[in-house]
């Protein structure tokens, strides 16, 4: 038969685990639900012993360890968006993106409930104007999720009437002060506008966003300084973006000298999947 030391092996195991978590916890000053959560999976556990049957508590066991866990997992998302509701929205983007290029997003507001939610309104906290690159989605680079980043995309991020009227939107009716205009390496367009030379000669509408490249400031001190290369026209063409938003009239010029709203440049790496903001805006 099983001896009383051999019976109750498998239900001090678990617990002195619950105890490493609840140490470990403390240790990372997690948050007071994660805490209930192991107290709770203890309260459960401690009665186990005196269950009068090996199966019973073999029963009783199991499922106090899978309702803890569902609680700690329940628990891990409110603390999670305890955290995330204490942050800036540049906070907010910056450790977003460090979880995705750390390669563990925790892909927030995508439950149904998030979607049920905002059928009620939108109440993104930041703009992104980007690259229509599809490797490069805002919402995934940034670990948000529905309803976070109000976006605007356009190969080559460049800004025309269009999308300056949708960027004013969100700033006016949504009440967003935060906007990052982010280019990336490697950017098609960009290397398009190089490669042309100017001289772009196909009839097509691609030829557009090429002529709006060449005739932006930054990019023609570049080109006249005979060194351009991809990489310092991306660079160029995002300093070109942040000015064109600076300097906006009627609606993002006042806001930005009065400083309700931010306006910042980044730059996404295609190898390491990080955001580089820009310190000079």
């Amino acid at each position: 038969g099983i001896s009383e030391r051999s019976e109750l092996i498998p239900f001090q195991v678990p617990g002195q685990a619950i105890f490493l978590i609840m140490d470990f916890c403390h240790r990372k000053s997690a948050c007071c639900e994660i805490k209930f959560a192991v107290v709770l999976a203890v309260c459960f556990i401690e009665p186990i012993q005196q269950r009068s049957t090996h199966q019973e508590k073999l029963k009783m066991k199991n499922l106090a360890l899978s309702l803890s866990l569902l609680f700690l997992l329940l628990s891990f998302n409110a603390c999670h968006k305890k955290k995330e509701t204490a942050l800036t929205p540049m906070e907010k983007l910056i450790e977003g993106n460090k979880r995705f290029a750390a390669g563990k997003p925790v892909h927030p507001d995508e439950t149904l409930e998030r979607i049920r939610e905002l059928r009620r309104g939108q109440n993104p906290f930041a703009i992104v104007v980007s690259c229509s690159d599809s490797r490069l989605p805002p919402e995934l680079i940034f670990d948000q999720g529905l309803g976070d980043i109000f976006s605007v995309r356009t190969a080559g991020n460049v800004i025309g009437d269009y999308e300056l009227g949708s960027i004013e939107y969100a700033v006016e009716h949504l009440n967003c002060n935060l906007i990052i205009v982010m280019g990336h390496e490697e950017c098609g367009a960009i290397q398009a506008f190089i490669d042309s030379k100017g001289s772009y000669k196909h009839l097509d509408h691609i030829k557009h966003i090429l002529d709006y490249l060449g005739d932006e400031k930054e990019e023609q001190t570049l080109l006249a300084g005979k060194s351009a290369t991809v990489q310092k026209a991306v660079l160029a063409n995002i300093d070109h973006g942040v000015a064109t938003l600076k300097n906006s009239e009627p609606v993002l010029k006042t806001l930005a000298t009065q400083k309700k709203i931010q306006i910042v440049g980044a730059v996404y790496e295609m190898e390491t999947g990080k955001v580089k903001f820009s310190p000079k805006h």
